[in-house]
């Protein structure tokens, strides 16, 4: 079985605005940082659940839960 990529919070600059979105932690991906600040990733985890989780519907918002929940328990 392949190793498991852990995901990260990363955000990005859009309109003078921080989001953030949890992707995969092995390459930071163009015009993204990558975030260390427990409460900045505090932050980041609230923007996601609402900003992205919250925009979504059925199978897609199961999905980005799931990678919300990846996240959080370090896989």
């Amino acid at each position: 079985m392949p190793e498991q990529v852990p995901y990260k919070i990363y955000k990005q600059q859009s309109g003078g605005k921080d989001l953030y979105d949890i992707l995969p932690g092995f390459n930071t991906p163009s015009g993204y940082q990558e975030v260390n600040d427990p409460g900045e990733i505090q932050t980041g985890i609230t923007d996601y659940q609402n900003r992205v989780i919250g925009g979504a519907g059925g199978a897609e918002q199961k999905g980005l839960q799931e990678r919300l929940n990846m996240f959080k328990s370090g896989q």
